[in-house]
């Protein structure tokens, strides 16, 4: 069996800078990045381990959980960076843009996005895989009383409870510390 670590705390608070580190030394990385383009200094920590560990991983952009990479087999050890980005780009941009008239069935939406986010991070775990998730601790976000902020709020926070309770150790970061909270 696996272990899947769970990251949470506010935007640059060191969670992806903390994750890289976690597999320093190892090869056989997935990066799954669910952003279009990975920040600077997240590829410079990944580039400065590959040379100076001579190590090689794989780094994915536009990761997406209802479309996984075929190769997940081929890998040991996994980073999700991040799912409140994901959910973001799921739900709030959608939202903000398409507004509610456009989006239907915004509940069972949110429960399949859920599902699938589960089922990807058990499938990792069962394989005998390790994965760091990172996410933002949506309590942090600005107290907007939109309705599209609500359903990212209500997102997010049910998808972190619940990698939580799947996860083996839980960590909180701030100003670049990270502290272990299960």
């Amino acid at each position: 069996m696996g272990k899947v670590t769970l990251i949470t705390g506010s935007g640059k608070s060191g969670k992806s800078r903390w994750a890289v580190s976690c597999f320093d030394c190892c090869n056989n990385i997935q990066y799954l990045c669910t952003s279009p383009k990975l920040d600077k200094s997240t590829m410079e920590r990944i580039v400065y381990n590959e040379s100076s560990h001579n190590v090689c991983w794989d780094l994915r952009c536009n990761f997406r959980f209802d479309a996984p990479p075929d190769d997940l087999s081929d890998y040991n050890n996994f980073i999700i960076d991040s799912i409140s980005d994901l959910a973001a780009r799921t739900f709030y941009y959608d939202l903000k843009i398409l507004g509610f008239s456009e989006i239907y069935g915004i509940e069972e939406r949110t429960e399949q996005f859920i599902h699938q986010a589960l089922e990807f991070v058990r499938k990792i775990k069962t394989s005998g895989g390790n994965a760091v998730v990172i996410t933002n601790e949506a309590g942090f976000l600005q107290n907007m009383k939109d309705d599209e902020t609500a359903v990212y709020k209500n997102v997010l926070c049910t998808l972190n409870q619940r990698i939580a309770a799947l996860a083996d150790e839980v960590y909180f970061s701030v100003s670049g510390i990270q502290f272990k909270i299960k």
